[in-house]
């Protein structure tokens, strides 16, 4: 007679749970979602920021995602066979309107000033950085 741990038991149970097309097919939604957020850890450094305080790592994480959705829109301009930005853009005023926008934001966040900790010594972290 075989016996089987409680913890076997629920391993056994979840694979078989993980083995119907109900789960395969809810589990491809949050797939998706998990590759992007690997992708934005491994090509942006999204898993470590080098930045304090709020404003800061909210630019940062902006900045980040700006370029992960840049990185993105290449990817799939290669894909259909087209050169670059400029096949893509024409003569390229939403690259400097959305330039211009993004310099506004990082001026109202104030987001390359040098830290300054409590002890008043400033720190050569910088936001964005």
């Amino acid at each position: 007679m075989i016996e089987h741990t409680p913890a076997e038991h629920r391993l056994a149970s979840r694979r078989a749970e993980q083995a119907t097309n109900a789960f395969r097919e809810h589990y491809a939604i949050r797939g998706g979602g998990e590759s992007v957020n690997a992708g934005l850890k491994r090509k942006t450094g999204m898993g470590r920021l080098r930045v304090r305080g709020s404003p800061r790592v909210r630019m940062a994480v902006l900045l980040r995602c700006a370029g992960w959705n840049l990185f993105r829109a290449l990817v799939a301009m290669k894909r259909r066979g087209m050169a670059g930005f400029g096949a893509f853009f024409g003569d390229w005023t939403l690259i400097r309107a959305l330039a211009r926008r993004l310099r506004r934001r990082i001026k109202a966040f104030g987001a390359f000033r040098p830290h300054q900790p409590a002890s008043g010594r400033r720190s050569l972290m910088l936001a964005a950085a």
